[in-house]
């Protein structure tokens, strides 16, 4: 990351969006084929005048294909998002990688303490094959994003959300 990027980041709390990104969309075709299979169930019911358990199963179809679809969608864009915490532990950079690596299993972490950042890379888990935790800090908040390492695993079960969890306990902790 640049210092450019870093500024755009605590403006929009979005990061610009990269070629793996762009890529992880690529998972958004499965719900939207289950939807889409669903809505030809549901076109046949109506043309072919099937029975009712036609109807009932592209109901379904269309309905979990619609739910997983919100659900990965949402996901992808929290890739991207950062997340607001206050500092209330007053911790310099030194100090919160410091927490990070008593806290969290890692392979590795960056400190740039010229552009004021953190970047740890976690270890493999059984919900995610590694996540990259980005930490900016902005004055006396810190903004914090985890997301998957990688075009391996799009979105993960809620992975990057306990680490969030965990970072956030660590800057809230007096």
């Amino acid at each position: 990351m640049n210092k450019k990027e870093i500024e755009q980041i605590k403006r929009t709390k979005k990061s610009k969006r990269n070629v793996e990104d762009y890529i992880n969309y690529f998972i958004f075709i499965f719900p939207l084929s289950i939807a889409f299979i669903g809505f030809i169930l549901l076109l046949s019911y109506f043309m072919h005048n099937a029975e009712t358990q036609s109807l009932l199963i592209s109901l379904i179809m269309i309905t979990l294909g619609l739910l997983f679809a919100y659900f990965t969608l949402k996901r992808l864009n929290e890739n991207v998002t950062f997340e607001t915490i206050e500092n209330q532990s007053n911790l310099n950079l030194i100090e919160l990688k410091q927490q990070i690596q008593n806290t969290f299993r890692l392979n590795s972490i960056f400190i740039y303490e010229k552009l004021g950042t953190i970047e740890a890379l976690t270890k493999l888990t059984g919900f995610s094959w590694g996540e990259l935790i980005t930490i900016i800090q902005d004055g006396n908040t810190f903004l914090v994003n985890s997301r998957p390492n990688g075009t391996n695993q799009p979105v993960t079960v809620y992975k990057d959300r306990k680490n969030i969890k965990k970072i956030r306990n660590i800057l809230t902790q007096k």
